[in-house]
C-alpha cells in the first residue's frame, strides 16, 4: 500500500526499489534502490520513510530527496523477508517480520529500544492502542504487549492463521481469519468475547465506519457490512473474485476496495 504525505506518493516494489513521485502528475521524484524485493508498506514520518526491504534491512530515507539516514538489519533466524507493515508512534517505529521478531526502534537514530522474539512467523501488521502494541502471529496467537517496554501483557488463541492486522473499535480488538471467521477479544485481559462466521476466508483488514459499520471482503468475492454492535450482516456486495485489499472509507463515506476480477470499486453512502 502506498503511503502520501506533503503531496508526494510513496511505494515499493518487488523489483527492490523505493520510489517517491508527485501526487499530481506522477513525477518521479527520487528513487532508491535496495538489495531485495520490497513487500511492505512505507510509512512518512519526521520528515522521513520508513520502509522494510527482504535483503533483511529497514530503511530510513530522507522523505524530500531519498537519501540513507539509516538502516537496521534485522535478525532472521528461522524465515527471510517482511511482509508487514511499519506502525510509528512517540517517536519509536515498529517492525515485525518473518523470523517472528519485533523490533521497536528508534526513529532518528534507529537504536534498538527493545525486541520481542515469538515463536512464529509475522504476516499481520501490528498496531498500537493507549500504550499496548498488538500483533497476530501465524501459530494462531494474538499477542499484546508493553508499546514502551515490550514486555508481555496477555496472549490469546486466534484457532487459525491470521493475514489480516487487528483493528481497535473502543475496547475491543477485531481479527479476520482464514477460516472465515472475525473474532473480537477484550483488550484488558484478551478474553473472547465474539465472533462472525462468512461464507470463506477473510484476508482483508476490516475497515469501521463512525457508526460501527464493519465493511469485510472476503474470499468469495463479497464486500459485507457487519454490524459491530448486533455481530450481524446489514449490507453485501458481490464481486467476481476475491477481496484481499483492506476497504478504505472516504471522508465523504464513499468506500473503495479492490477485487481479484481486477476491478475497483466505489460504493455509495
Amino acid at each position: 500500500t502506498p503511503a502520501v504525505s506533503d503531496g508526494v506518493v510513496y511505494f515499493g516494489s518487488k523489483d527492490g526499489w523505493i520510489y517517491a513521485v508527485s501526487i499530481k502528475e506522477g513525477k518521479l521524484l527520487w528513487r532508491y534502490e535496495t538489495g531485495g524485493k520490497v513487500l511492505t508498506s512505507p510509512l512518512a514520518a519526521e520528515d522521513m520513510v520508513f520502509i522494510g526491504s527482504n535483503d533483511y534491512y529497514f530503511y530510513a530515507l530522507g522523505a524530500k530527496d531519498g537519501r540513507l539516514i539509516w538502516r537496521s538489519k534485522q535478525v532472521d533466524y528461522k524465515y527471510g523477508g517482511m511482509y508487514s507493515s511499519p506502525i510509528y508512534s512517540g517517536g519509536v517505529v515498529y517492525i515485525t517480520s518473518k523470523s517472528g521478531i519485533t523490533n521497536a526502534l528508534d526513529a532518528k537514530s534507529g537504536a534498538r529500544v527493545w525486541a520481542h522474539r515469538t515463536g512464529s512467523s509475522i504476516y499481520s501488521s501490528p498496531v498500537i492502542h493507549k500504550g499496548t502494541f498488538l500483533l497476530a502471529t501465524y501459530n494462531r496467537n494474538l499477542l499484546a504487549l508493553d508499546a514502551g517496554k515490550g514486555t508481555y501483557i496477555w496472549q490469546a488463541e486466534l484457532g487459525e492463521w491470521p493475514y489480516s492486522s487487528p483493528v481497535v473499535v473502543k475496547d475491543r480488538i477485531y481479527i479476520g481469519l482464514k477460516n472465515g471467521r472475525i473474532k473480537s477479544f477484550n483488550i484488558k485481559d484478551g478474553k473472547l468475547e465474539r465472533e462472525y462466521k462468512f461464507p470463506d476466508e477473510v484476508n482483508s483488514t476490516m475497515a469501521v465506519s463512525k457508526n460501527n459499520i464493519a465493511l469485510v471482503g472476503c474470499e468469495d468475492g463479497g464486500l459485507y457490512a457487519l454490524n459491530l454492535e448486533k455481530n450481524e450482516v446489514v449490507l453485501q456486495y458481490m464481486t467476481n473474485g476475491g477481496i484481499h485489499s483492506s476497504p478504505a472509507i472516504a471522508s465523504n463515506g464513499i468506500v473503495f476496495v479492490g477485487s481479484k476480477d481486477g476491478f475497483a470499486y466505489a460504493f455509495g453512502k
